[in-house]
């Protein structure tokens, strides 16, 4: 038995709902279409195709993508609100003309947060958040002029929870609940994943009531031994 241990918050409080008039087609179950998921509302999000539909989860296989990406390192659950505020202001400042080309960006979907446990009682987790690039962008987009903003790629397949939450609550409890909830509903069904990092992804700007959409993802993977989640 593996003890997982992971300290997570993600609030997005500062999330604008800024909007992109571009278009993606999406594959889904095999089959191609021009419209989006639902959760994505109106802005550009990565394309995947759902590889089974059988489950009470999604496993999604996601093609390379092109992320801007921060990290905050963090010691303690007291830390985690102001550093992803930090985070998010980072990544914003950078699609309002932080880059070398001045060039303003869309706000896209999902804000990503990658958890990254520190090995050991005094070492400190990384919380790397990210912002995915448009499509149209992902070849040529600017670079950062911070040296705390840098871009980063994502392919693979991933295991998928979906959840609807206004209130992740002070240190994080409900998406930390989420995680250890899926991860052992995962091990309960004999699937094959890497219990750490995981990743929270948010869809919507805390503004927004109804039609809410949370993600947890476990990256899958062929692995060997027996896991039991514990998040506390």
């Amino acid at each position: 038995m593996k003890l997982l241990h992971v300290c997570f918050l993600l609030q997005l409080t500062r999330l604008l709902a800024l909007s992109s008039s571009s278009s993606i087609r999406w594959n889904r179950d095999a089959e191609t279409r021009t419209s989006k998921p639902w959760f994505c509302h109106s802005i550009d999000c990565p394309e995947f195709r759902n590889a089974t539909g059988a489950e009470s989860f999604e496993i999604r296989e996601y093609k390379d993508t092109t992320w801007v990406s921060t990290e905050i390192k963090i010691k303690s659950q007291d830390e985690f609100l102001q550093a992803l505020n930090q985070a998010f202001m980072r990544l914003f400042n950078y699609i309002s003309g932080e880059n070398e080309k001045k060039m303003k960006i869309d706000m896209t979907a999902p804000v990503l947060t990658k958890v990254i446990p520190g090995q050991g009682p005094f070492c400190k987790n990384i919380l790397q958040v990210s912002f995915f690039v448009p499509p149209e962008l992902a070849e040529s987009a600017p670079k950062p002029t911070s040296d705390d903003v840098f871009f980063t790629t994502f392919q693979g397949t991933v295991f998928v929870h979906s959840f609807q939450t206004m209130a992740p609550g002070p240190n994080g409890e409900r998406i930390t609940q989420e995680a250890e909830h899926f991860g052992n509903r995962l091990i309960d069904a004999s699937k094959a994943f890497v219990p750490e990092p995981y990743y929270y992804a948010g869809y919507d700007p805390p503004f927004r009531l109804f039609g809410r959409h949370d993600e947890i993802w476990f990256l899958k993977e062929q692995a060997s031994g027996t896991y039991r989640i514990n998040l506390k």
